[in-house]
C-alpha cells in the first residue's frame, strides 16, 4: 500500500497548516519527501498548469495522475478509472535529459553541416552575417536552432533548460496570435520530436540568420 506524503496548497504561500508547502515549491517538496507519484486536482488547477508542471517535473522520474474535477475517478499512467479503462498520460517533454541530449546532438550536427557547406548555404539565407553568428552561438551552446517563443510565453518557460532559439515552433505560423503562440510553445514542450525541429529548419531556412 502506498503511503500518502500529504498535499500541497495551490496558492503561492503555505496557507494551510497541514500542507507540505506552497505550490511554487513543488520540486523541493518532492525531493525532501521522496515522492514518486503526484496527483493533480483538475478542480483547482487548470489543464495548462498541470501540463506545464508535468514538463518541469519530468526529469525527477515520477509518475503523474490527474484527479477528475467531480472526484469520481483518477486518470493517468498505471491508473484505472471507474469504467475500467486505462488512460496513459503521454508526455515526451523537451526538457527531460534524454531529449535535451538528442536536441543538442542535432544542433551540433546541423551546425557543422552548415559550416561544411557554408559557401552554398550562406547565399540561401536572408541575413548572412547573422547566419554565421548563429552557427557559432549554437555550437557554443548559447542558442539552439529551435527554441521557445519567449515573447509569447517567457514567464512559464523561463526556468526551462532549452536555450533561446534562432527559430521557434511558432515560426511556422507567422500570423498566429500571442495566445496561439503560447499554445504552440506548450505543445512543443510536452511532445518533443526531432523531426519537428528538422521540419521547422527546412521550411524556414531563409530566416536562420535572424
Amino acid at each position: 500500500m502506498r503511503k500518502i506524503a500529504g498535499f500541497v496548497h495551490p496558492g503561492k504561500d503555505s496557507e494551510e497548516n497541514d500542507s507540505l508547502g506552497p505550490y511554487n515549491q513543488l520540486p523541493d517538496i518532492i525531493r525532501i519527501n521522496k515522492v514518486d507519484e503526484i496527483i493533480f486536482s483538475a478542480k483547482v488547477i487548470s489543464s495548462e498548469e498541470i501540463i506545464q508542471n508535468m514538463m518541469k517535473l519530468s526529469r525527477l522520474n515520477i509518475d503523474f495522475k490527474i484527479a477528475h474535477p467531480e472526484g469520481l475517478s483518477i486518470i493517468g499512467s498505471n491508473s484505472i478509472d471507474s469504467k475500467g479503462e486505462i488512460f496513459e498520460i503521454s508526455l515526451n517533454a523537451v526538457n527531460n535529459k534524454k531529449n535535451l541530449r538528442k536536441k543538442r546532438v542535432l544542433d551540433l550536427a546541423i551546425s557543422f553541416i552548415f559550416l561544411l557547406t557554408l559557401p552554398i548555404s550562406l547565399f540561401t539565407v536572408k541575413k548572412k552575417c547573422g547566419f554565421i553568428v548563429n552557427i557559432f552561438y549554437v555550437i557554443s551552446g548559447r542558442k539552439s536552432w529551435i527554441g521557445y517563443d519567449l515573447q509569447a510565453d517567457s514567464k512559464s518557460m523561463e526556468q526551462d533548460s532549452v536555450q533561446q532559439g534562432v527559430l521557434t515552433p511558432a515560426s511556422l505560423y507567422p500570423r498566429s496570435t500571442g495566445q496561439e503562440r503560447k499554445r504552440i510553445n506548450l505543445s512543443y514542450a510536452k511532445d518533443y520530436r526531432l523531426s519537428k525541429d528538422i521540419e521547422i529548419i527546412l521550411k524556414k531556412w531563409k530566416q536562420l540568420g535572424e
